[in-house]
């Protein structure tokens, strides 16, 4: 789950945030697995959007994951 903290970082590194997701592809490899994805989002406006809360990681509580033939859906966590 390690693109989930690279997108967390990529909110303060970019000054974005993000809320569509496209998986293009998930490959098996030596090291584990590559996903390769879209991601949209828009520039933080700090007038319109509250940004008091800052999301510090992604935890495995009461994670969830359900996979169907044509979707797979995370639950999970965050650390405030």
């Amino acid at each position: 789950m390690e693109w989930i903290g690279e997108l967390i970082a990529l909110i303060d590194i970019k000054d974005q945030f993000y809320s569509k997701f496209e998986v293009e592809t998930i490959e098996k490899t030596t090291d584990g697995y590559l996903l390769k994805a879209i991601v949209w989002g828009e520039t933080i406006n700090h007038e319109q959007h509250d940004t008091r809360t800052e999301v510090k990681a992604m935890t495995y509580a009461d994670m969830k994951i359900d996979q169907k033939p044509d979707r797979t859906t995370l639950w999970f966590t965050v650390d405030l």
